[in-house]
């Protein structure tokens, strides 16, 4: 008779704690692999199996093969970014297809493998280094943070996308957690005294983004600087009725000459203003005080009230998109070129005109219309023309294209000691009459007391 054997039962709990303790192992082991990579390597310092699995041991602390262990989480993951492997089923393929995104998004970015010689790996962020200073430039040289908010971005940048050049360590990021804490901002809109001092402003920028991209309107709330009490004071603006709440059209955004701006069309707030409808006006961003999608007028649940469609006045500024000609994008330049006062009147009118300049003054030409102008040297003679050290100025005739009249005229108005126009002769007549008009203001002779009251 055989010897009987006896045979142990395996508990299925047992089992299925076994699997999900695995589990836990693997996706730490995993983790630690890629704070690693993050930490120690880059495109031009790759790292080999040996040299992770050091790394790796000082992470997780003494343990067995970590050499083998980390040769196999590689492959592992590499394996999930290989979803058009032909001998893989389809169902397969979709899983490793959304993994593989999943891992992308959690981790901002992936592991590559270099493959001459012995295969060494690094970690690829999502953002690199060029861009990553892109954004630590524009949050350091923004006007619209406190230094206290940019302490507040940039330390957790450095978390969230460290490089071999800047380490991160387990204490750097414990006092990024507990001791870099949210500036605290005043959630009350309508007490703001200075809008532009507070993250607000980005916060109503997405929003018309968010509307801009997806063709919706949105419901705004608009400040204007008033003396209140005797002082100076940043209020929304008012009617009888109350607090004025502009319907709008938005339709671009962007900076110009230091400020930020919305381009928009009126639904309803213009009669206030004697606007057109249909006219395109300029909206500073960092006076908005409150901006929120519509909601759908007729079915809230429906989503947002779409936009109207571009206006006319504005197509020429919507041109191809380089990498797909269907669509059509805002080009700021074009219209800053049109528009450099950033208004637009209610007629419009898109002329060429000349001016005439001291070649120092072409910087203020460049800066409102850009580099794009046809300049030629001066037939005048300017006998006295002096530039700032004293020497004679060689003076120049400047030609701009499709550049709105009034815009034009406003233009050399503020520049009158350097710009002088000679081309059309509607502009000339147009800059001279509102000089005219201006030195009606002043008195032949000075008065002996002063025109303002105390």
């Amino acid at each position: 008779m055989p010897a009987s054997k006896s045979v142990r039962k395996q508990n299925p709990g047992n089992a299925s704690k076994a699997s999900s303790t695995d589990k836990s192992k693997g996706f730490l082991e995993l983790l630690a692999l890629i704070y690693v990579l993050k930490n120690t390597t880059d495109k031009n310092n790759p790292r080999s199996i040996p040299e992770i699995a050091r790394e790796m041991e000082k992470v997780l602390g003494p343990g067995k093969d970590y050499e083998r262990n980390t040769r196999r989480i590689i492959n592992e993951y590499l394996k999930i970014y290989d979803w058009e492997d032909m001998s893989i089923s389809a169902a397969e393929k979709k899983r490793r297809f959304e993994l593989s995104h999943l891992l992308y998004y959690v981790f901002c970015g992936f592991v590559k493998k270099i493959s001459k010689g012995h295969p060494k790996y690094y970690f690829e962020p999502s953002i690199n280094d060029s861009a990553m200073d892109m954004i630590n430039g524009s949050i350091m040289s923004n006007m619209f943070f406190s230094d206290e908010e940019k302490d507040y971005l940039l330390s957790r940048l450095s978390v969230i996308n460290n490089t071999v050049r800047e380490k991160t360590t387990t204490d750097s990021v414990t006092e990024v957690l507990s001791g870099s804490l949210r500036p605290n901002t005043d959630d009350n809109a309508l007490k703001l005294d200075f809008p532009g001092k507070t993250s607000r402003f980005f916060k109503n920028l997405n929003i018309i983004d968010t509307a801009i991209k997806n063709k919706y309107q949105i419901e705004m709330t608009y400040g204007i600087y008033g003396i209140v009490r005797g002082k100076l004071k940043y209020s929304p603006r008012k009617d009888q009725n109350g607090i004025i709440k502009y319907i709008l059209n938005p339709y671009a955004h962007f900076w110009n000459n230091g400020k930020y701006y919305m381009v928009a069309t009126y639904v309803s707030g213009h009669e206030r203003h004697n606007i057109l409808p249909g006219t395109p006006i300029g909206f500073r961003v960092d006076r908005i005080i409150d901006v929120e999608l519509r909601k759908n007028t007729k079915d809230p649940k429906k989503g947002y009230e779409k936009r109207n469609n571009i206006p006319k006045r504005l197509s020429p500024f919507f041109i191809e998109n380089k990498d797909d000609p269907s669509i059509k994008v805002f080009s700021s330049d074009l219209y800053v070129k049109a528009f450099p006062n950033m208004r637009i009147s209610q007629k419009g009118k898109p002329i060429t005109c000349k001016v005439e300049c001291g070649e120092w003054a072409i910087q203020l030409l460049v800066d409102s219309f850009g580099s794009d102008l046809d300049v030629k040297m001066s037939k005048k003679l300017h006998i006295n023309a002096r530039d700032y050290n004293g020497k004679k100025e060689t003076y120049v005739e400047v030609t701009i294209e499709n550049v709105e009249l009034e815009n034009m005229r406003d233009f050399c108005l503020a520049n009158p000691e350097y710009i002088t126009p000679t081309e059309p002769k509607e502009l000339v007549d147009a800059v001279r009459a509102k000089l005219e008009k201006i030195l009606q203001k002043y008195p032949k002779t000075p008065p002996k007391t002063s025109i303002f009251k105390n």
